[in-house]
């Protein structure tokens, strides 16, 4: 091969999800093998990462994990990719996992857990399913939509409470001027809107302190949701991109758009925090370091979500995710190294790329 065709080499360090996603798209045109060499350097005999499972023999082949995992219905390019990939991979009918849905379950119900009184309660959030294919990427494309999705649940649960039915006609005229094409619509008039109900969602929490489990978890929902909105269109980020709240914190952020004390001490709020692992050093007596960028872009998505709210794993991580990836990776011409520990990298002269990587074989 001539130097004017030789292929670039690709070094991937690390076996992780990151690592495999990074070459899944690196290696999605099939003449990709013209211009690339390809090869993942991991650690051990295990790809994964925190995502590898195992399963003990000696315990009736009980599946261990690193820790929870699963999709969200608002992750749409980690389900197209996982769809995709097993239409790839071609598995015969009847075999296990065969298919994309088989390999992961729509659930439609959660349950945060709230510490009250002196005692763990558990707080249960259903979501309705839609007729949206986890596949597809594409069905959810703005922020429009995800505020428009996060209205539409909050006006699923307000009718048949008598004492919400204040909060109707704001939720409607908002509902009303969301449904004009995206150049018509008046954000002044949504955050009015926006504005009477987080003030009547605190005032409610405040008459209401902790008696009725219920309702009180329910206005806390529309409470949360309505100072997420606020936030995102007073602050312009439809325009600005989330980076624009960068520099503050998430429940700052929050507070600063009207959420209530009650809200940012809640199960809800909190959720975001111990599900990413947002305190520092792990240590859960700090304050969470949360930015309001990812955190507010990540929590308005899960109202816009495919088909269901989550998809859980029919199996492992392992199994489910890791492995399926790993084949069709193997077909496509990636080479795989298990047992390369990475011990150096070596910048360049301007220290801007990577002259040398020094890989010792682990075994």
């Amino acid at each position: 091969m001539s130097a004017s065709t030789a292929r670039e080499k690709i070094v991937i360090l690390g076996g992780g999800i990151g690592a495999l996603s990074t070459a899944w798209y690196l290696t999605k045109d099939p003449h990709w093998q013209e211009r690339y060499d390809i090869t993942v350097h991991t650690l051990g005999w295990r790809l994964g990462g925190k995502c590898a499972s195992s399963r003990n023999m000696e315990a009736n082949g009980r599946i261990e994990e690193h820790g929870i995992h699963g999709f969200l219905g608002c992750y749409y390019n980690a389900l197209k990719m996982m769809f995709d990939c097993y239409r790839e991979l071609g598995r015969p009918p009847g075999s296990p996992l065969a298919t994309g849905k088989e390999a992961f379950l729509p659930v439609d119900a959660v349950q945060f857990l709230e510490f009250d009184d002196g005692t763990w309660k558990i707080w249960p959030v259903s979501r309705k399913p839609n007729d949206l294919d986890p596949w597809d990427a594409g069905a959810k494309p703005t922020i429009n939509h995800w505020i428009r999705d996060a209205i539409d649940v909050v006006a699923a649960l307000l009718p048949g409470h008598g004492l919400l039915s204040f909060g109707m006609r704001f939720v409607t005229a908002i509902i009303k001027e969301l449904g004009k094409p995206i150049e018509a619509v008046d954000h002044n008039v949504v955050l009015r809107s926006l504005a009477r109900l987080t003030a009547w969602t605190r005032s409610i929490l405040e008459r209401l302190g902790r008696h009725d489990d219920e309702l009180r978890r329910l206005v806390i929902q529309f409470d949360y949701v309505f100072a997420l909105i606020r936030g995102v269109i007073a602050d312009d980020v439809i325009n600005k991109g989330f980076d624009v709240i960068d520099e503050e914190d998430y429940p700052k952020w929050l507070e600063r758009h009207g959420a209530s004390e009650q809200t940012l001490a809640s199960a809800l709020a909190v959720a975001p925090a111990n599900t990413l692992f947002a305190y520092p050093q792990g240590d859960t007596t700090l304050p969470p370091s949360m930015a309001a960028s990812v955190y507010a872009h990540w929590s308005l998505r899960q109202f816009a979500y495919l088909g269901s709210i989550a998809w859980k794993f029919a199996a492992g991580t392992g199994e489910t995710v890791i492995a399926p990836l790993y084949l069709v990776l193997k077909q496509r011409g990636v080479q795989f190294e298990f047992f390369h520990k990475v011990e150096a990298l070596h910048l360049t002269a301007d220290a801007k790329s990577v002259a040398s990587i020094d890989i010792t074989v682990q075994a």
